[in-house]
């Protein structure tokens, strides 16, 4: 694949610097003045949990250019999803987790056993969220419309989902969230 050195420079810098914003947006939301030469890792450790955090902005990526999706009414062509739904518009909570379910556990049990009482626990409920995004990457044995299909009734309509093919995950299931909520008022 020929890039020209200019063109990657370039769009590669400028990805880095608004993922680098998109992640100082928790540190200045709690420190209004902060200096503005904080260091990308600096601006990850600002989240709680910064592994988790980083692993869903990852699926974020990986689901909107994922080059084999399973389907098109989904997170996987349709990344306006993210930017355009009202609960979006103005401030806003942002709860977040993912974890990797035990290989071959259904969806439909690590959806209510294991991953609503994660982002519960990390104050994040995703039945009374404005907008849910769940993220299902998986291994090539379970990746085709047979898992959309067993992703479907867990969420009962309740957020917009796509999928994500990582051979290295074989049958397990890394499931990522982020829940948009109301914002609090600062405490």
């Amino acid at each position: 694949m020929a890039i020209q050195s200019s063109v990657l420079s370039s769009h590669l810098g400028e990805s880095l610097e608004h993922l680098h914003q998109l992640l100082l947006a928790p540190y200045k939301g709690a420190n209004p003045d902060c200096d503005a030469a904080i260091l990308p890792f600096e601006a990850a450790q600002s989240a709680s949990r910064p592994h988790e955090y980083l692993q869903c902005m990852l699926d974020v990526l990986r689901v909107t250019f994922e080059p084999a999706p399973i389907g098109s009414v989904l997170l996987n062509a349709n990344p306006n999803l993210f930017t355009s739904i009202p609960a979006l518009m103005g401030a806003f909570d942002l709860g977040y987790g993912s974890l990797v379910a035990d290989p071959a556990q259904a969806f439909g049990d690590f959806w209510p056993q294991t991953m609503k009482p994660h982002l519960r626990s990390h104050g994040s409920d995703p039945d009374a969220a404005q907008a849910v995004f769940v993220i299902v990457t998986t291994g090539p044995e379970r990746y085709g419309p047979a898992l959309l299909d067993e992703i479907a009734p867990a969420l009962e309509d309740q957020a917009h989902y796509g999928f994500c093919l990582d051979p290295a995950l074989e049958g397990r299931l890394r499931v990522s969230v982020w829940c948009v909520s109301p914002a609090r008022a600062p405490s």
